[in-house]
């Protein structure tokens, strides 16, 4: 998606930096806490690469990220342990960076999600990211030596399947 919309925006004539401002990347969550916050800061890596290596600019513009809760880690018969798992999904999300954060409602699988399920969907967020203060750190998984060896794993094999990827034609 990234490397085309690049390959896209330079034949309209746009710069590297103008094809970046335009494009935002989605991300789902799941439950592992430290592997999901370690793909967010990898994705950034990655994007942050591809960036570079296009146009050889030594600080490359931020990747803008929006997490959301993947209906997969959703369970139907137990809708009430969902709560736990959008505070572990969004917690991640705020930990590893994403600009933005959505969590589904507690009972989405189930239907249309009642009004207290998108009360708590919308205020886990706030409480986590903004009066717990986690938003206030640039990046709060620096330094953590588990984090920072994930986040690099990570970001070289997405780097290495983007490479053989691109070998194969795109």
């Amino acid at each position: 998606g990234g490397a085309s919309w690049l390959r896209q925006a330079e034949e309209l004539g746009l710069s590297v930096q103008e094809a970046d401002a335009a494009l935002e990347f989605e991300l789902g969550l799941g439950t592992d806490l430290f592997l999901e916050l370690a793909k967010l800061r990898a994705a950034r890596l990655a994007w942050s690469r591809l960036l570079a290596a296009c146009d050889d600019a030594a600080d490359a513009p931020r990747a803008r990220l929006h997490a959301r809760s993947s209906e997969r880690a959703w369970t139907v018969r137990d809708p009430w342990v969902n709560p736990l798992r959008a505070t572990t999904m969004t917690f991640a999300g705020a930990l590893g960076g994403a600009d933005s954060i959505a969590a589904l409602p507690f009972d989405a699988l189930l239907g249309v999600p009642d009004e207290e399920a998108l009360r708590l969907a919308a205020n886990t967020h706030a409480i986590l990211a903004d009066e717990s203060h986690l938003a206030a750190v640039d990046d709060p998984a620096a330094g953590s030596g588990y984090v920072e060896e994930l986040t690099d794993a990570l970001a070289r094999e997405a780097w290495a399947r983007f490479r053989r990827i691109e070998e194969l034609g795109g």
